[in-house]
């Protein structure tokens, strides 16, 4: 007896959301992408355009300014925003966030979503991802950073490369800005002994940035920052101590 066949079409809804996505990356995002290429910088025009779509809301809760958007409805917006924009550049400012968001809402403390997670979705701030390193890149295992629990705050130390976003989080989208940055709290367990943590950017005592000239793709930044002592609140860690990785 045969199966009934899997159905993949998207429905009505994710058709209209598609069309409408494409709609103003046509009109607000291609016409710029000259500009962003020769001008190394995202216009504010097209933050603000995300914004007031509610894209960078997707993957967010009503509570915190997000729709709760299924990941289908995410990617469709990912695919649109890719197909108006070949360097990728507000694809990546887009998806960053996006993933990131759905990531510090799973698993951050009450108190962490509630003063961050409505910044993001407004686009007011930036919110991305710190593990690579100088020296080690994506071989997490031998990063070098750290982080020591004292009382009710840890103290980083180390630093982090290859990031997105490093000038959008410091300036262009500076309110609550900061970055899941991965973090050793046991250095003697391997990746059974790392913390993922948010790190609040801007005006953070400790803390300095550095940017990198790519090859393509300039129309958002990428850099890295140092850490020299930067406190964070307990409460920024994501989940269980130890179980970052």
């Amino acid at each position: 007896m045969w199966e009934q066949p899997v159905e993949f079409n998207f429905s009505p809804e994710h058709e209209l959301f598609r069309k409408t996505v494409r709609e103003f990356c046509k009109k607000e995002i291609t016409p710029h992408s000259r500009e962003m290429e020769r001008n190394g910088r995202m216009p504010n025009s097209i933050v603000e355009g995300l914004s007031k779509m509610g894209l960078f809301g997707l993957a967010a809760p009503r509570e915190y300014g997000g729709s709760g958007a299924d990941a289908i409805s995410a990617g469709i917006a990912g695919e649109e925003i890719g197909y108006a924009d070949l360097s990728c550049a507000t694809a990546v400012l887009y998806l960053v966030p996006v993933a990131w968001s759905y990531v510090l809402n799973k698993y951050g403390a009450d108190e962490l979503r509630r003063k961050t997670l409505p910044n993001i979705t407004s686009g007011k701030g930036f919110l991305g991802i710190a593990a690579t390193e100088p020296g080690v890149g994506s071989d997490l295992a031998n990063m070098s950073t750290v982080a020591k629990r004292v009382g009710d705050e840890y103290v980083l130390n180390g630093e982090k490369m290859y990031v997105s976003g490093i000038r959008e989080a410091k300036d262009q989208m500076s309110d609550g800005s900061g970055y899941l940055t991965l973090a050793k709290t046991d250095p003697e367990a391997g990746t059974r002994g790392m913390s993922f943590f948010f790190v609040p950017f801007k005006d953070t005592r400790g803390l300095s940035t550095t940017y990198l000239e790519e090859m393509g793709r300039r129309g958002m930044s990428a850099g890295g920052f140092l850490m020299k002592n930067v406190h964070v609140a307990a409460d920024n860690r994501l989940g269980e101590e130890n179980k970052g990785f």
